[in-house]
Order: structure tokens, then sequence, then C-alpha cells
């Protein structure tokens, strides 16, 4: 989506100084949704107010408001914890085992030492197991050794990393997660990473549709 300012007012669009305020405002053009234009104030060191205005298919006007907390200013502000060295050394022997049965290791973070650690580990589970294991409204990590036989009678081994980030969990949770996951995800040097949004999304026949892309 790109910024495109009113007619005569090239300036509009992007930030401007408005006493202890930043100003945005400018026409979105963005047809799917039916959106006309967007502008918003943020208070210095607050939130971000934003004021959408959209017009539907039947040219009703609708305006919607939202207020987006600002949660940090800068992207290297955010709250990623670093890697347990015991974890660290668990998943470098976890990525080289010899066991073909289908294995996962559930982590969480430890918010009081900002460390990712690990929780539990399980060997001879299934994804349907797995998702029994995990709590339906905190976020957790996974890496998961799947026994895939496929249709044609060949089996792969796919090492999967899988982010747990249940709808309802408190925002900062989220976050310290969410910030955190990049670093994980380097650390275990892994290629196949997905999300789920609820733990019942963890079945057998998602992880396959989400494996197939790889082959």
């Amino acid at each position: 989506m790109i910024g495109r300012p009113r007619q005569g007012k090239a300036e509009d669009w992007g930030k401007k100084k408005e006493g202890g305020r930043t100003a945005l405002s400018g026409a979105l053009p963005c047809q799917r949704a039916g959106l006309s234009w967007a502008s918003g104030l943020r208070p210095a060191g607050g939130g971000f107010r934003l004021t959408l205005r959209c017009r539907d298919r039947g040219g009703k006007k609708a305006e919607l408001r939202c207020m987006l907390q600002e949660i940090d200013r800068k992207a290297d502000s955010l709250v990623v914890c670093e890697v347990d060295p015991e974890l660290k050394e668990k998943l470098r022997k976890f990525r080289f085992r010899k066991d073909t049965t289908n294995s996962a290791i559930i982590m969480k973070v430890d918010k009081d030492r900002q460390l990712v650690v690990m929780e539990e580990e399980f060997q001879n589970i299934s994804p349907e197991e797995l998702r029994n294991e995990l709590p339906e409204r905190q976020p957790r990590f996974i890496v998961y050794s799947y026994k895939w036989l496929h249709e044609d009678g060949r089996i792969s081994y796919p090492l999967c990393f899988i982010f747990s980030s249940p709808v309802g969990c408190k925002p900062e949770q989220q976050m310290m997660y969410a910030g955190s996951k990049n670093r994980l995800v380097q650390t275990a040097e892994l290629t196949k990473v997905f999300e789920i949004r609820t733990t019942d999304d963890l079945t057998e026949a998602w992880l396959q549709e989400k494996l197939a892309f790889f082959r």
C-alpha cells in the first residue's frame, strides 16, 4: 500500500509536528478494503490514534476509530530474549538425532531471566498429542521432528519450528515471544517456520499442508 497525498496538499502525507503531537494524514488507495483515506494523531510519548474513513460497496460512508498502542518506537527496543546455553546444546543434538519417531521440544520464555528455555521434551508424539501439551492462552515455541509418509511411499523427516501464538495472550507476553522468535530460529538453524493462532490448528493435516510448500 502506498500513501498518496490529497490533491493540492502534497505536504499532508507523512509526519508533521503540531505542538506536542505528531500528525499523519493522506490518501491511502485500497480498493479491496474500500479504504478512502486515513489520518491520525499521536501525542508525544503516547499511543497513536488512527481514524479510517472508508466507503463500502453500497456507497455508505463509515468511520472506524481505533487506538493503536505504540509499544516501542524502534525495532531494536523490543525485548529480545537470549537462548539458554543448555537449550542451544539440546537443539544442536536434536538436529542430528538418528531416532526416526516424531519428537518435539517445547520451549518457553523465562521472564525473570529473559531467556528462552526448554520446558519439555517428547518422544514418539503425534501432532494431535503435541497439541494437547500446549497451553491455550500462552505462547510457546516448538521444534518438531516429524516422520512424514508420503503418498508415493517415500519417507522424510522434516524438522519444523512452530510458534504457538494463541489469541488472548497478554500483550507484553506476546511481544516478548514475538521479539525472541527470530533469534531462536537462527539458533536452531531451521527454515520450515510456521505459526498457529489457536492450538486447535495443530493437526497432522495442517502440518502436511504447510510442509507441502517445501516439496
